[in-house]
């Protein structure tokens, strides 16, 4: 599936924050608003709807955020069965309804709450796409999950679904639940497909897997802040595989974002030798260059 480009990831970043500045007004004011009119009062209805509709920017804000690298998670060891088990609940609630079928348990890390959130939307994009008579299906994998979409999908309905990233007509809708899925796997060192034809066609969510071989750096959550991508990849995935729990920054302004949302004890740094760590972590520093030649 083709990614979004860096101009799209930084433009919506920037939207996200501009939009969350006003609507951090609207909604405040608007919870004022309404809390200052009795329930019997004629404006008490507009005031609802007014609070509705900040609450739906809110949302968009947050997906903006999101296909922006905007969103940091809080990563954790999860099992791929638990994970579909909320994906059919979530799907029960705001979507499609989806069966969950036998599949492969794994251990993978993933920041769950932000992943539910980001099906969610996926779950309201696939509304009308798929027939009432046949539900979706959902498997868990050794390595992720697995979304049947139980029938064949048309050129132009792929192009709708995956609408952000490909040219489609200005008059249609979508995409954006599915990018923003795309771009948190992405930062979770995963990655979203669409995978199989027929009715076994499916968007296929990998993450990264955490194998049980014990290392140095099994259990320990460490605080990967490299300004190189590549670099900052090829680290983190090597953390991962040996068990550790990643929270990778590009800098310092990200950083600190990261060990605030994380809240957590961080039992070591691997850095490049200029970066500057968050003020508060005292943990073990180590260099890239130091973790590459272990």
């Amino acid at each position: 599936m083709p990614e979004p480009s860096a101009d799209l990831r930084r433009f919506s970043g920037h939207i996200a924050h501009d939009l969350n500045n006003m609507l951090s007004a609207l909604v405040g004011y608007g919870e004022l608003i309404r809390a200052g009119l009795p329930d019997d009062h004629p404006l008490r209805a507009y005031a609802d709807d007014l609070m509705i509709a900040a609450q739906r920017g809110c949302s968009l804000a947050r997906g903006l955020a999101a296909l922006g690298g905007r969103i940091p998670a809080r990563p954790l060891r999860m099992s791929t069965r638990a994970l579909a088990a909320q994906l059919v609940s979530v799907g029960a609630i705001g979507g499609p309804v989806v069966l969950l079928e036998p599949g492969t348990d794994g251990q993978v890390q993933a920041d769950p709450e932000v992943l539910i959130w980001a099906w969610r939307q996926v779950f309201q994009q696939l509304n009308g796409m798929v027939p009432e008579d046949r539900p979706l299906k959902l498997a868990p994998r050794g390595d992720g999950v697995t979304l049947f979409l139980q029938r064949s999908l048309t050129a132009e309905e792929a192009a709708l679904l995956f609408a952000c990233y490909a040219p489609v007509p200005p008059a249609t809708k979508g995409g954006l639940g599915v990018a923003i899925l795309a771009t948190i796997a992405e930062q979770s060192g995963g990655r979203l497909a669409m995978t199989g034809s027929g009715l076994r066609t499916g968007l296929t969510l990998t993450l990264p897997v955490i194998g049980d071989e014990a290392s140095g750096w099994s259990g320990r959550t460490v605080l990967l802040l490299v300004g190189d991508d590549d670099q900052r990849g090829k680290a983190e995935r090597l953390l991962i595989a040996a068990g550790a729990i990643v929270l990778a920054a590009e800098d310092a302004t990200v950083a600190v974002g990261l060990v605030r949302v994380y809240g957590g004890a961080i039992d070591a740094v691997v850095a490049d030798p200029e970066a500057r760590v968050p003020v508060g972590v005292t943990a073990h520093r180590t260099t890239l260059a130091e973790l590459m030649a272990r």
